[in-house]
C-alpha cells in the first residue's frame, strides 16, 4: 500500500463518522420534536411546544442534508466532479439552510409577538434579511445557469477550433459534440 492511501483513508473514515453522528443527531432531534408534540397536548400553552417541535425538524433537516453532503464527498472522492454538480449540492444546501433561517424566524415572530409586541422589529428585521438571502440565492441560481450556457459554448467552439487545426480526428469531434449534447 502506497503511503499517500493512509491519509486519504484515515480522512474518509473521519469524514464517514462526523456523517454518521450527524444523522444519529439529527434523528435525536427529531425524536425531541415528536416528544414535544405528544406534550403539546398535555399543557396549556401548546403553541409554545409546536414551535419547539418546528424549530428542532428544521434544525434536524439541516443537520441530516449536511450529512448527506459530508457523505457524498466521500462517494465522490476519486471521481471527477464537475462544476454543475457542486453548484447543484451548493443551491441545495443554502435552500435548506435559508428554510430553516426564514423558519426560525417566522418562529420566533410569532413567540414575540404573543408577548411583546414592541419588539416585532428584530424579528421583523430577521425575515427582511432572510428574504434578502432569498433573493440572492435566486441571483446566484440564475447567474449559474449563465455560466452554465456560456461554458457549453465555449466547449464547441474550443472544440471546433482543435478540429480546424487538426488536432482531433473527426470521430474524437464528432464523440465529443455527441457527448455534449446529452
Amino acid at each position: 500500500m502506497h503511503p499517500s492511501v493512509i491519509p486519504r483513508t484515515c480522512a474518509n473514515l473521519i469524514q464517514l463518522a462526523l456523517s454518521l453522528i450527524l444523522v444519529v443527531l439529527s434523528l435525536h432531534l427529531i425524536h425531541l420534536a415528536i416528544g414535544h408534540i405528544l406534550n403539546s397536548f398535555q399543557v396549556v400553552d401548546a403553541v409554545d411546544e409546536i414551535f419547539n417541535a418546528i424549530w428542532l425538524i428544521t434544525v434536524a433537516l439541516a443537520v441530516f442534508d449536511l450529512a448527506g453532503i459530508i457523505f457524498e464527498e466521500i462517494s465522490w472522492r476519486g471521481a471527477k466532479k464537475d462544476l454543475r454538480e457542486f453548484r447543484w449540492q451548493f443551491t441545495k444546501f443554502l435552500i435548506v439552510v435559508v428554510t430553516a433561517l426564514l423558519i426560525e424566524s417566522l418562529v420566533v415572530f410569532f413567540r414575540i409577538a404573543k408577548k411583546d409586541v414592541t419588539l416585532l422589529i428584530y424579528p421583523a428585521l430577521a425575515i427582511l434579511s432572510v428574504c434578502l438571502l432569498i433573493i440572492s440565492l435566486a441571483y446566484y441560481i440564475r447567474q449559474s445557469g449563465t455560466a452554465d450556457r456560456v461554458e457549453a459554448v465555449d466547449v464547441v467552439l474550443l472544440l471546433k477550433t482543435r478540429y480546424a487545426k487538426g488536432e482531433i480526428t473527426t470521430e474524437e469531434f464528432q464523440e465529443k459534440m455527441q457527448l455534449l449534447k446529452q
